[in-house]
């Protein structure tokens, strides 16, 4: 009996230390699971039609080679199953900026199943108006096939939201077991900071952190990644009007290797528009504005030569690309006959005349000095 009492113990204080550490796991659980629910369901409370405009400045630099910048201009329209991406570069001169050609990327437009794409603003040359079948091989070449509501959701740059879901970090806060859970102030703000343990390619350790802000909707303020690399993404917010939702205003991505910055990107949101009615203009040719003459090449036209052209404002069929060649081409031969034939009587004709003739003149009287000298030795 002695004996049982004190084993008795151990047991209920084994079972009491088990069963508190298996509250604490079933409550870091819950925690985890409620930080991501909150987190995806303040995004998906965004409508789907949506027009956003963003300025992105861009600085890189990789060991022996010049640093490489730039700039652009990036605007989104979204309304179902239309999707119109515009890219404008921003060229720096010495003396100001100036707005680049826009590169266009309308997935569904004018023709269902087909991504429409060209390039406009040019003054030097024309390009055509393409379109290409929607599929696998297309989606891989296509940037800017992003759900842009996700924004801020990913420790990476805007290349990052195309090959990775916006889900798959934080469906890691569920899945990785030693995922850790602090709560925190930061900047006055109380935080959830989630650690994950990850393993580098090297085979070292390394850890992801995150920061998910209660006073902006749990949306997460800051990424950082350390490993060999040192990434941090910074985000900050502002109340979307008329929908209790917080959506980024700057996503600024750093990534330092050796203490020296190698990739520096700051995104600016300039304009979020979630909601209002889009026009159906502005996925469709007329709300393009395309230049002057540009062919339209639909996917039922089988040769380039036939493809009807942009012009006064509204696409011609009865004018096709070829047309407009030939068209091209007589208007530079009649400019051609109206040049003016040179003046051959000018005054620098003149003296090219006369030194041509002082020289013939010369040599004359030189053959004719030695012909007299050769006949006086004869005779």
């Amino acid at each position: 009996m002695r004996i049982f009492i004190p084993l008795l113990r151990i047991l209920i204080a084994a079972f009491t230390i088990y069963a508190t550490t298996q509250k604490i796991v079933a409550q870091n659980i819950i925690d985890k699971a409620n930080l991501v629910s909150n987190v995806l369901s303040s995004r998906k409370m965004l409508p789907s039609e949506y027009h956003l405009e963003f300025k992105r400045e861009s600085k890189s630099s990789e060991a022996g080679k010049a640093e490489n910048s730039e700039s652009s201009i990036i605007s989104v329209w979204s309304r179902g199953s239309l999707l119109r991406t515009d890219v404008s570069k921003i060229v720096s001169t010495r003396d100001k900026q100036h707005v680049g050609r826009r590169s266009i990327t309308c997935r569904n437009c004018e023709r269902p199943g087909f991504a429409l794409f060209t390039k406009v603003g040019s003054k030097d040359s024309i390009s055509l108006v393409q379109f290409e079948k929607l599929d696998a091989a297309f989606d891989a070449r296509d940037n800017w096939r992003i759900d842009w509501r996700g924004l801020g959701l990913l420790p990476d740059d805007l290349s990052g939201y195309r090959t990775t879901p916006v889900t798959s970090l934080l469906d890691q806060i569920t899945r990785v077991r030693d995922c850790k859970i602090e709560s925190i102030e930061r900047e006055g703000s109380a935080c959830y900071v989630v650690t994950i343990p990850v393993v580098n390619k090297s085979g070292g350790s390394a850890s992801r952190k995150s920061w998910y802000c209660r006073d902006f909707g749990m949306n997460p303020i800051r990424f950082e990644d350390s490993g060999g690399l040192l990434q941090v993404t910074d985000i900050t917010y502002q109340k979307l009007k008329g929908i209790d939702t917080w959506f980024p205003m700057t996503i600024h991505h750093v990534r330092t290797q050796n203490g020296k910055i190698i990739f520096d990107e700051m995104l600016v949101v300039e304009l979020m528009n979630f909601g209002d009615h889009i026009s159906d203009e502005i996925f469709q040719l007329a709300g393009l504005k395309l230049d002057e003459g540009q062919p339209v090449r639909f996917p039922e036209i089988k040769n380039l030569e036939e493809s009807p052209v942009w012009r006064n404002g509204k696409l011609d069929r009865n004018y096709t690309a070829v047309m407009q060649t030939i068209d091209s081409m007589d208007f530079r031969a009649k400019q051609l006959d109206l040049q003016p034939i040179p003046d051959v009587d000018t005054g620098t004709s003149r003296w090219i005349y006369y030194f041509g003739a002082g020289v013939l003149a010369l040599v004359g009287i030189v053959i004719a000095y030695f012909a007299r000298r050769t006949s006086k030795r004869s005779a």
